[in-house]
């Protein structure tokens, strides 16, 4: 029987009783025999297998639920990848939803797209348990449905900011490299929009509004003492991200400004929630130095990239040219800079 499936969805899931019916009742849509949802189970603790086979059981010709062992976040999107049907696909967490109009909307929309798009761009929001919605909206330097390729978006650097909740690709394009997001850790999902970009040929921005973005529940990996003890899986995530750059640099004309952006990114992160939190119990056996070192001898462009990008790399000049551990005084500059920063910029 012929494929009809249009788009694939991958929801890793661990532990989501909570929030997994809701995630999915989102997509039940008008359309629903052109979707395809993989549930991918990690090694769920809690009823969340239980839940999704409900909607398996309910709707076989489009949800599937993948029972697998543990392996965090990125094992789940290597073994959606392996098993999707779809023309396109796209992630989606299990603590997340879409808006159900609109998904239906870009469903149709992808139906009648040229088959050789490689990737699509939404809005999306981001939405507390406040009930307060944020909307990120796609430039509107932009014409939507436009076919555009892929070297214009590396002269705009509203592009960079790319963010996995908009972003969808066309299927095929992940067997035409050897895409693999780093498993058994947190904080991969920037590979999304890092990996798969050296190989886009086009893109093209759709003006729907899919994801909702859920912020602020207890114990998600952006809460700040989530992130305090996950430093070594950013860094494990940046390693994959800084290899597989040195690989593919000359795949793309003009993608170094894309990537080096996205790994400066990533690098402020682990150095500034470093330097305000350096003498935290919880960061003994996070070595700052060890890693500043590695990146001096190994990757010496991206040591001095990230000294001279805005005024964090002047605070991390500041602690290379010390040697110490001025912790406080480090945090009272980081405090005073920073926020003289945001005024800056808002």
């Amino acid at each position: 029987m012929e494929n009809n499936k249009v788009l694939s969805i991958i929801i890793p899931t661990y532990n989501m009783s909570k929030y997994i019916n809701r995630c999915l009742d989102s997509l039940l849509i008008k359309d629903l025999d052109k979707l395809e949802v993989l549930v991918v189970i990690d090694g769920s603790k809690d009823d969340s297998s239980e839940k999704a086979h409900v909607y398996q059981d309910k709707y076989p010709g489009s949800f599937r639920v993948i029972d697998k062992e543990n392996g965090n976040y990125g094992s789940c999107i290597n073994r959606g990848l392996k098993e999707l049907t779809g023309r396109f696909v796209k992630v989606l967490d299990a603590d997340d939803w879409y808006d159900t109009a609109e998904l239906n909307k870009l469903v149709c929309v992808l139906d009648s797209m040229d088959t050789d798009v490689d990737m699509v761009l939404t809005h999306y929001q981001v939405c507390d348990a406040n009930g307060t919605n944020q909307p990120v909206r796609i430039s509107d330097k932009w014409t939507f449905g436009k076919k555009y390729n892929i070297q214009d978006m590396f002269a705009d650097r509203e592009f960079f900011r790319l963010a996995m909740h908009m972003v969808l690709y066309r299927s095929e394009l992940f067997k035409e490299f050897a895409y693999f997001q780093t498993e058994g850790i947190s904080y991969t999902d920037i590979e999304w929009v890092f990996k798969p970009i050296y190989y886009v040929t086009n893109v093209v921005f759709s003006n729907t509004d899919i994801y909702r973005y859920f912020v602020g529940r207890e114990g998600q990996t952006m809460d700040p003492a989530v992130r305090l003890r996950s430093l070594t899986h950013e860094w494990k995530s940046l390693t994959s991200m800084l290899e597989f750059n040195e690989k593919n640099t000359n795949i793309k004309d003009n993608v170094v400004d894309y990537t080096q952006f996205r790994i400066n990114i990533r690098l402020m992160n682990i150095y500034i929630d470093s330097l305000i939190h350096m003498d935290d119990k919880s960061f003994e056996n996070f070595k700052l130095k060890e890693i500043d070192d590695f990146l001096k001898i190994n990757y010496p462009s991206v040591y001095e990239s990230v000294a001279s990008y805005d005024v964090r790399g002047n605070l991390i000049n500041s602690w290379r040219n010390s040697g110490k551990r001025y912790s406080g005084f480090v945090r009272s500059v980081i405090g005073t800079a920073m926020n003289c920063y945001s005024k800056m910029k808002a």
